[in-house]
């Protein structure tokens, strides 16, 4: 795991943008993390009238009523402007375990991924692995989970279907991130060190 730091938030921004938009240019299939960290690096591809004609998955959905604003398909998708029509959602309609199956049944044929833009929590976790987590140990590709905020019903990509992607990038901002990255760092068993790929970066704008 290598980490670049940057001299500010909107530098670290700027910086993840030119790596997605490197990666876009050859990728088949590339994931996408929900929450509040990326989004200005999705509003900023639609500005640009970037161009994608492969397949984007999220890395984890909140379980709640489609079309709900709280999931991260509303939110990416809000932000990714265009680009949300290349996106593959979670079938929230269905019950969860229907929704894993169908997922995986999607997601096979695409493996291993291109590319993976990921966050990074306080705690370590990543998508919807949560330290501790079942999931970490799991032989599917996606999983039903319990997260620890509301709403605590949810589903992720695991490791295992991770793992294998050609190049990782971890976002974290914020003097929040800075203990979670020193232990990534150091290679200690949080959940974005379960994630093998040929590539992992951490862009922060924290000293480390």
């Amino acid at each position: 795991m290598r980490v670049k730091t940057f001299p500010s938030p909107q530098a670290a921004l700027a910086g993840a943008r030119a790596w997605l938009m490197e990666n876009l240019l050859y990728a088949s299939c590339g994931v996408l993390a929900g929450g509040e960290t990326p989004l200005p690096v999705y509003r900023a591809l639609a500005r640009q009238g970037v161009r994608y004609p492969g397949v984007l998955l999220l890395s984890d959905e909140r379980w709640l009523e489609p079309g709900d604003p709280g999931t991260n398909l509303y939110r990416v998708g809000q932000a990714l402007g265009p680009l949300r029509e290349r996106l593959l959602p979670f079938p929230l309609g269905l019950s969860p375990e229907q929704a894993r199956e169908w997922m995986e049944e999607r997601i096979r044929p695409f493996l291993p991924f291109d590319f993976a833009l990921l966050g990074l929590g306080e705690e370590g976790h990543t998508a919807s692995l949560f330290p501790g987590s079942p999931a970490l140990g799991s032989s599917r590709l996606v999983e039903v989970v319990l997260g620890p905020t509301y709403p605590s019903l949810r589903l992720t990509l695991t490791p295992k279907a991770l793992s294998g992607t050609r190049r990782v990038l971890f976002l974290a901002l914020g003097p929040a991130k800075r203990q979670a990255i020193l232990r990534v760092a150091r290679g200690e068993d949080l959940p974005p060190n379960r994630i093998r790929a040929e590539e992992k970066w951490i862009f922060t704008d924290q000293e480390v």
